[in-house]
């Protein structure tokens, strides 16, 4: 009985040993996976500079567009207001 019983925990130990390589294994993968993400993140990151210009190029149009959007609401304005006094003459006479 007692050999049986260590021939158990001998085949227990080997199974845990295997076990134990694959986890490592893994671990060793996610370690490899992780470092080559990372590295490819720091090559596609933006610098300080690169994003100023980005910033300044994309304030100057919106200040263009916001110009022609209150010249539009002008025009518009003006046009309505044009069609007010329009339509008080009509009613008037």
């Amino acid at each position: 009985m007692p050999d049986r019983r260590q021939n158990n925990d001998h085949d227990l130990l080997v199974e845990l040993r295997t076990e134990m390589k694959a986890v490592r294994e893994d671990i060793k993968d996610l370690k490899d996976g992780t470092q080559a993400r990372l590295s490819a993140l720091e090559s596609d990151r933006v610098t300080q500079k690169e994003f100023q210009e980005v910033k300044k190029d994309f304030e100057s149009r919106i200040r263009f567009i916001e110009k022609y959007v209150w010249m539009a609401i002008g025009i518009v304005g003006l046009i309505d207001l044009i069609g007010i006094v329009y339509v008080i003459e009509k009613l008037n006479k």
